[in-house]
């Protein structure tokens, strides 16, 4: 069973950390997409990156571009599936608006649009909640191995979770994302500059957190 606690209050710890006397070079580097991916990289491979020594951009440049196809190519099927649903029913609906006119027909195009949203919406969701915790696992299983095919060794991946334990990480996983989704309504209330000093803070803490959760087992 995984200790949450010992890992949420490692990873405030680590963050901290990071962030002293360090924190606006920090929010500054949250604007430099995917630079700022190559330090999450780093921190997933088990180093204390330090965001005043930019020593190596062009690796940090390449680990980030990398973390990101990883994330867009597990993400790739939720864009297809909210394309195909949603996206079928809008162009009927634009076409039935061009050739009929306000008339029942484009009424009832205009209700299928609305609920292969939802439905899309839905099933986008689920897909996401199936997924995610398969490429977090997966990133950090990149970062260790050095090798972006690491990445979909699915077999390698969930092996780490069936030996983690797949309740003992649904529970770890959905815990902090909790904490942080109440976090971020109350930063986001501060304009631009909450979101600027969120960004940084929950990607450390969720890259050092997702990290302890793959070091949790042997290899």
């Amino acid at each position: 069973m995984i200790d949450i606690a010992t890992l949420l209050n490692d990873s405030v710890e680590y963050t901290r950390a990071t962030l002293t006397r360090r924190w606006i070079r920090w929010l500054i580097l949250a604007l430099y997409y995917p630079l700022n991916l190559g330090y999450y990289v780093a921190i997933m491979r088990g180093e204390k990156p330090d965001a005043g020594q930019l020593t190596d951009d062009e690796k940090l440049f390449k680990d980030g571009l990398s973390l990101f196809l990883i994330f867009a190519i597990y993400l790739f099927p939720v864009i297809l599936i909210f394309i195909v649903f949603p996206g079928g029913s809008a162009i009927e609906l634009i076409y039935s608006v061009l050739i009929s006119g306000n008339s029942a027909e484009t009424l009832s195009a205009f209700i299928r649009t609305i609920v292969n949203f939802f439905v899309g919406y839905g099933i986008s969701l689920l897909t996401i909640i199936l997924l995610m915790p398969v490429a977090a696992m997966g990133a950090v299983r990149f970062a260790r191995t050095h090798r972006f095919v690491e990445a979909f060794n699915f077999t390698a991946i969930l092996l780490r979770i069936d030996r983690v334990g797949w309740v003992s990480y649904s529970i770890a996983l959905i815990i902090p994302i909790l904490m942080i989704a109440a976090l971020e309504m109350v930063l986001t209330l501060i304009p631009i500059i909450g979101w600027l000093f969120s960004f940084p803070v929950f990607f450390i803490f969720l890259s050092r957190y997702i990290t302890l959760i793959y070091e949790s087992v042997p290899d």
